[in-house]
């Protein structure tokens, strides 16, 4: 018995080693190119085993080769793997439209269809009314900070006597005696005599002070008080920060995008956004389902004049306000602290969101279903080309940040600032305005009157 013990476990171990049988019988027991393909379409359970149904579909061959143990799983794991490419590729070029549930924004668009769909339900009209009621609130909120900034940069920078910024001080490393080492008050720039705007005019003011108490001594005062030169602390800086502007920007455009998607997409009839959950128990608010769903004509008409025009007006004026702020601000830390002001103004919603919102109301916009596209299954039924993989590849957004950076620079330097034959980039002349009052048709169509003559030009 010992002996055939021994036996038994030495043949067993042989086979598992493949040292016994000739080579005809372990070609035999290969599976063939056939079976292989058999054994990778065989339908698998989400744990990696197969079910009993599915066993019995199988044939003696495909059982004798293990396929319940870690050859399945193997299998059923590529088998995901493949289906993550078209999944990654469907999400990035179709996907679904969802909507903004952390912005007063979604919950305007939302409520009154959830209203709507449970025939006005007296508490759901009540929330879709204030829906709209601080919808209104952040757009004058929004737009009164814009104008603010509007403002200051129209009227109160002339009326200091400011010039714009354009390229002064940008190549200080290589002045005095390069381009644009010249600055607005027609000296040259040198480390020990650059500085911010305020520190500038309050020198000037200290200097031509002086030289009205002291009419007789001006030769003395100009070769002794300098004022320096109104300059740019870090060109680098200014850029990099201006992109980063953008790129906040950017995001809040896909937003307005995505908003406009759900108007576009969604079915222009009274289809419900509202349904029951199947084998519920449960009774009232979580008994129900919220899907993006129909949106009558009327509403989409509202919807846009309300929500998508008014989001995408106040967007373009803090990208444009935004941008030459930045680009008019010289000092460093000024610049890093006015990209974050900036993007805070486009954050409003999400403040008003956030602080006046009910709480069912943010449980209804959480739990609402996104709206899925028609053309989703034909995409998705499709094998991945290698042009969509290069179209994957290529980092779309960074483009069109880049693209719209480019353009909003350059409009600053056409609006703001005038080459030079060396070229150096200075200021366009200045202004005074006729008024200080910046009101609501100078914010949206500009034209504010000036007076004729310039108050400063560059020196020659």
């Amino acid at each position: 018995q010992l002996f055939f013990n021994i036996f038994k476990l030495a043949t067993a171990q042989a086979y598992a080693n493949g040292t016994m049988g000739s080579s005809s019988t372990k070609a035999a027991s290969e599976p063939t190119s056939t079976e292989r393909s058999n054994y990778a379409s065989m339908p698998l359970d989400k744990d990696g085993t197969t079910s009993n149904a599915n066993r019995e579909a199988m044939s003696p061959r495909q059982l004798a080769m293990g396929v319940d143990g870690s050859e399945q799983k193997e299998a059923n794991l590529q088998y995901h793997i493949d289906e993550l490419e078209k999944d990654v590729l469907h999400m990035e070029f179709v996907g679904v439209v969802h909507l903004e549930a952390d912005s007063i924004y979604g919950e305007a668009l939302a409520l009154p269809q959830v209203a709507r769909s449970c025939n006005w339900n007296r508490a759901l009209a009540v929330l879709a009314i204030k829906s709209y009621i601080f919808l209104f609130t952040n757009i004058v909120l929004q737009g009164a900070l814009i104008m603010y900034i509007g403002e200051a940069a129209n009227v109160m920078d002339p009326l200091a006597g400011k010039v714009h910024l354009c390229d002064y001080g940008r190549d200080i490393e290589i002045c005095p005696g390069g381009a644009n080492c010249e600055g607005p008050g027609g000296t040259q720039f040198a480390h020990d005599r650059i500085y911010s705007f305020d520190i500038w005019s309050t020198r000037n003011y200290v200097r031509d002070a002086l030289l009205d108490l002291f009419p007789d001594k001006k030769e003395e005062i100009m070769t002794n008080v300098d004022p320096g030169e109104y300059g740019l602390e870090n060109y680098t800086c200014r850029m990099l920060c201006t992109f980063l502007f953008i790129l906040v920007e950017v995001k809040e455009l896909s937003n307005i995008i995505n908003f406009a998607s759900i108007l576009a997409f969604a079915p222009t009839d009274s289809s419900s956004w509202v349904s029951l959950k199947e084998g519920t128990k449960e009774k009232g608010l979580a008994a129900l389902d919220f899907q993006i769903a129909g949106i009558p004509m009327m509403w989409k008409i509202v919807n846009t004049l309300s929500i998508i025009i008014p989001k995408a007006f106040l967007w373009y004026i803090v990208m444009w306000m935004g941008f030459k702020f930045l680009m008019e601000t010289s000092e460093i830390v000024n610049l890093v602290l006015g990209t974050v002001a900036m993007g805070f103004v486009l954050e409003v919603d999400e403040i008003i969101f956030d602080t006046l919102t009910s709480k069912p109301s943010k449980d209804i916009l959480e739990r609402i279903e996104p709206l899925p596209v028609k053309s989703a299954s034909l995409i998705r039924a499709s094998e991945p080309s290698w042009s969509s993989i290069a179209l994957f590849f290529i980092p779309r957004r960074l483009i069109f940040a880049v693209i719209m950076f480019i353009i909003f620079l350059v409009r600053y330097y056409r609006t703001s600032c005038t080459a030079r034959t060396d070229g150096s980039m200075v200021s366009q002349p200045m202004y005074m305005p006729h008024t200080t009052t910046y009101s609501l048709t100078y914010f949206v169509f500009g034209g504010m009157p000036k007076d004729t003559e310039p108050y400063w030009t560059m020196p020659s």
